[in-house]
């Protein structure tokens, strides 16, 4: 009973100092090679050479594996190389190294409509709008491809003339 309130008070302590201790997280500071080869990469991407951003992109992460730039490039040339799938998986690595991530959000969401999963891009679309106010520019391009996939159903719905079938033909009224 004596060593109850210096232990409470001990046990008070230790809490809070681990708990600022590991709320704490550093900051994550790329190697410089690995950019130079990240911003090779994109400007690869831009001019249209997948093939070598890719290459760029891959020995960016060879030199930093925690290269979100470079993961963030090799979705984008596999999404430009219509391979959503692979797309995906990169940017879930972006959101585990980093779960507020807006453009690995925003790009999955993308990647998701080009695979046909609307209900999965409309999660990372609301998980965009806690995140960023509405002038963000994720949060728009991700808005956009959505409204440009409804458009599209709509459309090939309305294209879709219906035949009569042979039994609608002989029925009699």
């Amino acid at each position: 009973m004596r060593f109850s309130s210096p232990a409470l008070a001990l046990a008070a302590i230790l809490t809070l100092t681990s708990s600022t201790i590991y709320s704490q997280q550093p900051v994550y500071e790329p190697d410089p090679r690995s950019v130079l080869l990240t911003n090779e990469g994109q400007s690869a991407l831009q001019t249209g050479d997948k093939s070598k951003a890719r290459d760029y992109f891959e020995a960016a992460l060879a030199i930093d594996p925690g290269n979100r730039g470079a993961f963030l490039g090799l979705a984008e040339a596999a999404r430009a190389e219509g391979l959503p799938g692979q797309a995906i998986s990169f940017y879930r690595r972006v959101l585990e190294l980093e779960p507020t991530n807006t453009a690995a959000l925003s790009g999955q969401g993308r990647a998701y409509i080009q695979r046909g999963a609307i209900e999965k891009a409309k999660i990372n679309l609301t998980r965009l709008e806690n995140l960023c106010d509405t002038d963000c520019l994720d949060r728009k391009l991700l808005a956009a491809s959505l409204a440009d996939n409804e458009q599209q159903a709509v459309v090939s719905a309305e294209a879709v003339t219906l035949k009569p079938t042979a039994s609608e033909q002989t029925k009699t009224p």
